[in-house]
């Protein structure tokens, strides 16, 4: 089964996909919010799913508006979702 996660920038979202991945699912692809800057010297940081994904050449969504039509045509490719806890802007998809 193919499978895309989303909603869950640290712990929780890296961990998913590591388990997902140790138990042989297809990881299409990470959703996780754009890259911005953060704390006093307003360095982009990415995220630990984002990082983990990099690492592990993984497809990253990162879309400022999740009713953008290439956004969604992506999704409409993608067999399963998982939804992390951090994001339930998909339900309304």
């Amino acid at each position: 089964m193919t499978i895309l996660v989303t909603g869950g920038l640290g712990y929780i979202g890296s961990h998913t996909v590591v388990e997902l991945l140790k138990n042989n699912f297809e990881v299409a692809a990470v959703i996780t919010a754009p890259d911005k800057p953060a704390g006093r010297g307003q360095k982009v940081k990415y995220s630990d799913v984002k990082e983990y994904a990099l690492n592990n050449n993984l497809k990253i969504l990162q879309p400022t508006n999740l009713k953008d039509e290439s956004f969604l045509a992506v999704l409409s490719d993608i067999a399963g979702v998982v939804a992390g806890a951090a994001n339930s802007d998909l339900t309304s998809l």
